[in-house]
């Protein structure tokens, strides 16, 4: 779903060593890297490392043109190798080489998934910029290395956000074919942070940048499914928010009827009480006080015995002489 595409740096350094062996050959081999020949080049790098092993930039050359073959033939032998012949070109005091070499170990990292390590390089190469330089491209490359790094994370919003940031801060400056790439990474940012909104919008720019990117249609295809999806549970929601609150006013207005039933069925058996004791004879109406005071005595023995068992027992020690 998620797509990165890699602006690597192309430049082939040519040795200092002029008339030497070592300098034929890397020459050689530059020739037929530019010409897309990287299995030919390998001979001729891997001469000049025999007379030259740490040679940096022969190293640098070497593992670009490794690089490149892994692009084309996804040989993880290829892969790993370069990240040895990469690694050694990073060794070199020269600022520009080192930075090449960061970026595209940088690179090599991010191929072979080891994203920590691929992060890390990019740093480095960032430090060697100039305070005021932007390379578009690293920016870029940093921006696809830590979203990969959010699907270990649990707590990525923050992280997401940066990655979002970044992409936004080069769009404007990237070429127009470029953008689409752009615009579809940042539909995979919104798709993660279940922005379905978003990610339509921005898949939409990325078809309109590059209307034949098959793989951004798909994905605008299931960020519009899952935003129909996403306004038919809310839209649920607000209905049984809607029902259960009409529903508790309608519990509410049973409850109070219920209350007011109560108390109008209450004061009706007071009255009838009222209208029987009216209506009994002087004997009767004695004999039912008798009866009222008589319970109110025992309800009040009643409870004074319960106050008594409350009370704490005290013993008293037996007197006496003890011997």
């Amino acid at each position: 779903m998620k797509k990165v595409i890699f602006l690597v740096l192309l430049s082939v350094l040519v040795c200092s060593l002029m008339g030497s062996r070592v300098n034929r050959e890397n020459n050689k081999g530059t020739e037929l890297f530019l010409d897309s020949l990287y299995t030919e080049a390998e001979e001729h790098f891997k001469v000049a490392l025999e007379e030259d092993e740490f040679n940096p930039i022969v190293n640098y050359n070497y593992g670009l043109n490794l690089l490149k073959k892994y692009q084309d033939f996804k040989s993880r032998d290829d892969l790993k190798q370069a990240i040895d012949y990469m690694s050694k070109a990073k060794q070199d005091t020269v600022k520009s080489l080192d930075y090449l070499a960061s970026y595209n170990l940088g690179n090599l990292y991010y191929f072979n998934e080891e994203y920590d390590k691929a992060l890390e390089e990019y740093s480095s190469a960032a430090s060697l910029l100039d305070s005021t330089a932007v390379d578009l491209d690293l920016v870029y490359n940093t921006a696809n290395t830590i979203y990969k790094l959010t699907e270990k994370e649990s707590s990525k919003d923050s992280l997401l956000t940066l990655v979002a940031s970044m992409y936004n801060s080069i769009i404007e400056d990237v070429p127009d074919n470029e953008k689409a790439n752009i615009l579809h990474n940042l539909g995979n940012v919104c798709m993660q942070k279940q922005d379905f909104q978003g990610a339509v919008e921005q898949y939409s720019k990325a078809l309109l940048s590059n209307p034949y990117d098959d793989e951004t249609r798909y994905n605008y295809e299931i960020a519009l499914r899952k935003l129909k999806e996403q306004e038919q549970q809310n839209q649920q929601k607000q209905d049984q928010k809607q029902q259960d609150k009409k529903q508790d006013k309608k519990e509410q207005k049973q409850d109070k009827q219920n209350q007011q039933n109560q108390k109008e069925q209450q004061k009706k058996e007071s009255e009838r009480k009222q209208d029987e004791y009216k209506q009994m004879n002087k004997k009767e109406k004695q004999k039912l006080d008798a009866e009222k005071k008589l319970n109110a005595l025992i309800q009040q023995q009643s409870q004074d015995k319960k106050d008594k068992d409350k009370k704490p027992v005290i013993k008293v020690p037996p007197s006496g002489r003890f011997w």
